[in-house]
């Protein structure tokens, strides 16, 4: 009888073969994987909050604070 840990690195080496990926290529797309699902849920929260309560957070305040003080803001914008 395999031990689950004699047979997990054997599945994993069997799946990027198949794949025709190395382990590295495995960690970049799962780390970048991480970052995108944070920032899509960061996002989510921010948009829910504003809709319910009706006014921005402090850090989107901040952040068009400084887009201002730095003109990078477009002159049609209505929210910035």
């Amino acid at each position: 009888m395999l031990h689950f840990e004699l047979v997990q690195p054997m599945l994993l080496n069997k799946l990027t073969e198949d794949l025709g990926v190395t382990h590295g290529t495995i960690l970049i797309v799962m780390i970048l994987s991480y970052f995108i699902i944070k920032w899509a849920v960061r996002n989510g929260i921010e948009e829910a909050y504003t809709a319910i309560t009706g006014e921005k957070t402090a850090e989107s305040k901040k952040i068009e604070e400084m887009m201002k003080k730095d003109g990078v803001c477009a002159e049609d914008a209505a929210d910035c």
